[in-house]
């Protein structure tokens, strides 16, 4: 089973392998974290919704006797630099990796990706100048794995008394 921190590492390597294809000095990190804010440009990462809600059930595979079901996270991705073309053109890069290139590479690695929005401004006003900033937001769709024998015991319940 994948855990979240291995899809983050999935999608922000193979993002960042993109951008240096593309020759592109742009870093790719989490956003709000306790760290020193990187050079310009670079994106940064913020999962908005870990989990959607899924009004599916678990679907059952006998061969390795697990229960699976999907879910979906929505990430917001947001390049930020001092010059407003760095920037766009970084997004639209990042966002055609996800529209194009990175749907097949995510999908053998088990991410699918579901939806795309829109690419946006969003410029940041810092003091008396601006952080020239696009964006755009990716849902990605993963499985969550369950072994049978760890949390479905088929003999939980040894009588049941009906009334009626």
């Amino acid at each position: 089973m994948t855990t979240q921190r291995e899809h983050e590492i999935i999608i922000v390597d193979s993002l960042q392998a993109e951008l240096q294809r593309l020759k592109a000095d742009c870093l790719v990190v989490r956003q709000n974290q306790a760290a020193p804010i990187p050079k310009y440009p670079y994106c940064s990462y913020t999962i908005t919704t870990p989990m959607l809600e899924n009004s599916g059930t678990y679907g059952n595979n006998n061969e390795d006797q697990k229960y699976y079901q999907t879910y979906q996270q929505v990430w917001s991705f947001t390049v930020q630099s001092d010059n407003d073309s760095d920037a766009l053109q970084l997004a639209v890069n990042a966002y055609n990796f996800f529209a194009e290139k990175g749907t097949l590479n995510l999908n053998d690695k088990g991410v699918i990706v579901v939806r795309l929005s829109n690419v946006a401004n969003r410029d940041n006003l810092i003091s008396i100048e601006y952080e020239h900033r696009y964006g755009f937001d990716v849902t990605f769709s993963f499985t969550h794995e369950v072994n049978k024998e760890d949390e479905f015991n088929e003999n939980y319940f040894d009588k049941v008394k009906l009334n009626n």
